[in-house]
């Protein structure tokens, strides 16, 4: 586990990345994060969670439907 602190970046609050987690995440500056909190939890996720939930849908339909789109492709 890592630690870090809020500071102050002008009007707002930031929080420091380390760069082993960035490295182990892909991530780059200007790269967007989603944030989420639970209680006292704040989430912070390099995907987007409604994509993930969209593409879950997608898989469970194509696996359902297989041989309907396999017509459809042809």
């Amino acid at each position: 586990m890592h630690t870090t602190k809020v500071t102050k970046v002008g009007n707002s609050s930031a929080v420091i990345i380390p760069k082993e987690i960035m490295d182990k995440l892909n991530l780059r500056q200007g790269d967007q994060l989603y944030l989420d909190t639970d209680k006292q939890t704040i989430k912070v996720s390099a995907c987007d969670p409604n994509f993930i939930a969209d593409m879950e849908l997608a898989e469970e339909i194509i696996h359902q439907d297989r041989e309907v789109l396999n017509k459809l492709a042809q």
